[in-house]
C-alpha cells in the first residue's frame, strides 16, 4: 500500500456570477463541491486543462471561487478564479508570494509555476 499523500486540495468556495448550466459543467460544480485532491502539481495541470474544465470555468466571464489548498495543512489556502482571460490567484493571508497578494496569468503552465512558489513558501514559512 502506497502512504503517499496528496500535494493539493481543490474545492468550490462560492459563485460569483452566473454558472454553465451544460450537463458536464453542472456534473462538475457537484464533484468540485466536495473536496478534491491532487497528489501533483501536473495532476492538478491536467485537470485544469481538460476540456471538461475549461468549458466549466474558462468558457466566459470569471463565476466561480475555488479554493486550493495545501493537503498536509486545509488552513493554508488560496482563491483561485478561472475565466476565459485567464487565471486569478487572491492569497487572502498575505503569504508574500506574490506582490499584493494576487496573482494573474493566461495559461495554465504559468498558473502552476504561480502555484508551486506559493506553495513553496507556505511550505517554508512551516518549517521555520
Amino acid at each position: 500500500m502506497d502512504d503517499t499523500l496528496p500535494l493539493l486540495t481543490l474545492v468550490k468556495k462560492t459563485e460569483i456570477g452566473v454558472c454553465p448550466t451544460d450537463e458536464t459543467s453542472t456534473g462538475l460544480d457537484q464533484t468540485l463541491q466536495m473536496l478534491c485532491s491532487f497528489y501533483t502539481l501536473e495532476d492538478l495541470g491536467s485537470f485544469l486543462s481538460s476540456e471538461m474544465f475549461e468549458r466549466y470555468g474558462r468558457s466566459g466571464d470569471a463565476w466561480v471561487v475555488l479554493e486550493l489548498g495545501i493537503y498536509k495543512d486545509h488552513t493554508k489556502t488560496i482563491e483561485m478564479v478561472p475565466s476565459a482571460e485567464g487565471f486569478l490567484l487572491a492569497d487572502a493571508s498575505q503569504s508574500g508570494a506574490f506582490e499584493g497578494g494576487v496573482w494573474r496569468g493566461e495559461l495554465v503552465s504559468e498558473l502552476l509555476d504561480a502555484i508551486r512558489t506559493w506553495h513553496d513558501v507556505v511550505e517554508l514559512s512551516e518549517s521555520q
